[in-house]
């Protein structure tokens, strides 16, 4: 999941578990996330638009 956006209100699939969770929810889990916020000028990679879409919908 490294590297992939995601909703931090939804979580992300994790498809070992088969359903969203949240960074360092599972036992063991190391991951780390970073905010995108257009508003202190991040720039919004294809991905990134593509999911905004998908949250507006």
């Amino acid at each position: 999941m490294n590297g992939k956006p995601f909703l931090i209100s939804e979580g992300m699939y994790d498809p070992a578990v088969k359903r969203k969770v949240q960074c360092g929810e599972l036992p063991g889990c190391q991951c780390t996330y970073r905010s995108f916020i257009p508003e202190f000028g991040d720039k919004a990679t294809p991905e990134i638009q593509k999911l905004l879409k998908e949250a507006a919908a």
